[in-house]
């Protein structure tokens, strides 16, 4: 009559369990390893995704109830005015965060300006833009990650896709030190509305919530960015992160 040993059984439980304990850690390391990266991915369409409404033509409001006041658009409660009978003109959109968690997108509004002006810039700064509060979008970064910068810092930044009102052009303003805080910051606004913002890019990590160690992805907004083709993910080798 044979049969196993207690040492046999003990080593076949002991190898067993190991294998176990293998195969779930890996499991799980795949499955964050899968959530970091929707995290990326689904930043990556939320702002390719503003791009596309404003080359589109396309915005969350249908109508307005704005008045020019003193040469700036003024917002009031009541009944709206439907889009294209006020002195107020929807000129696109602003993507910002102020924590690096929380990502908050606008819709932007100028006042309808005429005249002569010397150029795409200045004729912005004349509208006075303001945000709407109404329809403002907020997200909040998947699988608890969050937007750093390179050096290590919070994120913070204003992305202003707007479509200039003389050439119908898409111009896009980017401040990467700066998030707007709320729809009547309209000092730090405005400030993103210069001819060096319209050169700068953006580069913030997605950094993960600590469960995996490839984490090094970014997302990056090219300079002079006029399409959602300009915002890319960069990985390890090229992200800096």
């Amino acid at each position: 009559m044979s049969g196993f040993t207690i040492i046999e059984v003990m080593l076949v439980l002991a190898i067993s369990s190991l294998l176990t304990m293998g195969a779930v850690i890996g499991l799980s390391g795949s499955l964050n390893t899968q959530r970091y990266r929707d995290s990326v991915s689904s930043l990556q369409s939320l702002i390719q995704k503003q791009f596309s409404d404003v080359n589109n033509v396309s915005n969350s409001t249908s109508t307005l109830n704005c008045a020019v006041v003193a040469g700036a658009p003024v917002l009031t409660a009541g009944a709206g005015v439907s889009n294209g009978k006020t002195d107020c003109v929807i000129l696109g959109k602003l993507i910002t965060t102020n924590d690096g968690k929380t990502v908050l997108t606008y819709n932007v509004i100028g006042a309808a300006v005429s005249g002569s002006f010397a150029g795409d810039v200045t004729m912005l700064q004349a509208s006075k833009i303001i945000l709407n509060s109404v329809g403002v979008e907020s997200y909040d970064l998947e699988w608890d990650a969050s937007l750093k910068n390179i050096n290590g810092t919070v994120a913070k930044f204003s992305v202003l896709i707007v479509r200039s009102p003389a050439s119908g052009a898409i111009r896009t303003f980017i401040d990467p030190a700066i998030g707007i805080v709320s729809s009547g910051d309209t000092v730090n606004l405005r400030n993103v509305i210069t001819a060096g913002k319209l050169q700068s890019q953006l580069k913030v990590c997605v950094k993960s919530d600590g469960s995996i160690r490839s984490d090094r992805t970014a997302i990056f907004i090219k300079a002079g960015a006029a399409s959602s083709s300009s915002v890319e993910t960069q990985g390890e080798t090229t992200s800096g992160c």
